[in-house]
């Protein structure tokens, strides 16, 4: 059987402008974009009538996750002009991740982090890290 694996080429992820605003600006020059690592607490749910003395479970809260992209570091550019002044505004704004194929992920989320770097003779860098607040929808474009 032939694969259906894709090449990562293509995607792309957009922010609100302002919290509520609906109009979105696309994060420039991305070059390592995964959709956010979600996960699920487990709660210990253990008492003293628990089968054969073994610790029992259920499931507990969903963590949406976070995602940490990387991307060409430009002094100055749009983009990084942009992620300064979102992650002053200390908001949580609308986010959409659209890969090649059509498949969109729409979330809530804010920065987390922006370390640039530079290293001699090597391309500048930056890596951005954004939180996911909520749940996730996921839908074709």
């Amino acid at each position: 059987m032939a694969t259906n694996a894709e090449v990562a080429i293509g995607d792309i992820i957009e922010v609100e402008t302002y919290a509520g605003s609906g109009v979105y600006f696309k994060l420039g020059e991305v070059t390592n974009l995964p959709p956010p690592n979600q996960s699920a607490d487990s709660q210990e749910a253990t008492h003293m009538e628990s089968p054969g003395g073994v610790r029992e479970f259920t499931p507990g809260l969903i963590d949406p996750g976070d995602q940490q992209l990387d991307l060409n570091y430009i002094a100055g550019n749009q983009t990084e002009e942009f992620v300064l002044n979102w992650m002053a505004a200390r908001e949580r704004r609308a986010t959409r991740m659209t890969l090649r194929n059509g498949r969109r992920f729409s979330y809530q989320s804010f920065p987390t982090g922006w370390s640039p770097t530079g290293s001699l003779g090597d391309k500048r860098t930056a890596s951005l890290g954004i939180k996911v607040s909520g749940q996730i929808a996921r839908s074709s474009v």
